[in-house]
């Protein structure tokens, strides 16, 4: 919790109430071979489906809930005198899976992103909300919390960039950072308050992107400004226009706007002349360059090769065509070759 991360506070609690359900056992009784056992059972049957089905866990997932056991041993050992410090941390010997963080990762391209804010109809305030919520989202490459829990009072105009505006946002750990709004972004937001009639009242303390809700039979709608949209609510918004702009919807997730919206920050570099790792790792928050570095090269960019066209050229033939031949008996020789011999089949 002193990290203000609830998604991690929740996944932590269920994989804690998970081991003990499957255990049956004190905390203070666990042996490493069960905490062995438990990863094994979390790698075959660890995930249960709506018809009783138990299939295996996703190998991220069983990692995390891993961690969440050796970080709940190792917090009693440093916090607690409940049981001897010399008692080994049982999870601590559980080797985890190798995996990327960025393997799985799936995200609309230009094109779908455009054509996803595209189905958006700004001619309601739920639409206008949804189109600055999204399009703030690709833009800004922001964490999902980070624009969902954005308040009126944590924007101000930006002294670099006339025009922008800059935002604080609570970074992991707790820590209090800056990031930029661009002005197509404020004006976006600006369009939905004023549709919700909040331009003119909003105070520092309320939730810019609150609920929007139906008030009577006659599909008026008002804000909520006392919650913010939710993580769920906004992936299921985002996947509902994936849908009528016949996008995927397993690119359609508030992480893959991010992901979108940064590859696209990166193209805009490279037609500039150069990606600046510096601005890419404070425009994603990323803790240190290595990470930015390793994100662009095995998300955001594609591999180039200055030399692959001269050289397909000169293995291709003097003439530029694929089908040259040095001699005419080359030419006529079309007989297959054997993968039993070194020769021609036959």
């Amino acid at each position: 919790r002193k990290s203000d991360a609830s998604n991690s506070v929740k996944a932590y609690r269920t994989a804690w109430k998970q081991f003990f359900r499957w255990a049956q056992t004190a905390p203070w009784d666990i042996t490493p071979r069960q905490a062995q056992q438990w990863a094994a059972w979390l790698s075959h049957q660890g995930k249960l489906l709506p018809d009783g089905e138990r299939v295996p866990l996703a190998k991220k997932s069983v990692n995390l809930k891993l961690a969440a056991l050796a970080s709940f041993d190792h917090y009693v050992h440093n916090n607690t005198d409940l049981w001897s410090p010399d008692q080994r941390n049982p999870f601590v010997a559980v080797e985890r899976y190798k995996i990327s963080p960025y393997d799985s990762a799936r995200f609309p391209s230009d094109e779908e992103a455009q054509a996803i804010l595209a189905a958006i109809n700004r001619n309601n305030l739920p639409g206008k909300r949804d189109y600055a919520l999204l399009y703030t989202f690709l833009v800004t490459c922001r964490r999902s919390s980070e624009i969902l829990n954005l308040k009126w009072g944590d924007l101000q105009p930006s002294n670099s960039q006339p025009g922008n505006w800059v935002f604080e946002y609570r970074y992991k750990g707790g820590a209090i950072k800056k990031a930029v709004l661009d002005e197509h972004c404020y004006h976006a937001i600006c369009e939905y308050l004023a549709a919700a009639d909040r331009l003119e009242t909003i105070t520092d303390d309320e939730y810019v992107f609150g609920r929007v809700k139906q008030v009577d039979h006659l599909n008026n709608v008002t804000s909520d400004v006392g919650r913010p949209l939710s993580n769920g609510m906004a992936n299921k918004l985002l996947k509902k226009y994936a849908r009528r702009a016949g996008v995927d919807e397993q690119k359609a997730h508030l992480h893959g706007l991010r992901h979108a919206g940064a590859r696209r920050h990166v193209w805009q570099m490279k037609r500039q002349g150069a990606i600046d790792y510096d601005e890419i790792k404070d425009l994603l928050g990323h803790g240190n360059l290595a990470i930015t570095q390793i994100y662009i090269q095995r998300v955001l960019d594609d591999p180039t090769s200055s030399t692959a066209r001269p050289v397909a050229e000169f293995f291709r033939g003097g003439n530029g065509s694929a089908s040259h031949f040095t001699t005419k008996e080359a030419a006529r020789d079309k007989t297959p070759i054997s993968e039993e011999s070194d020769g021609p089949a036959g």
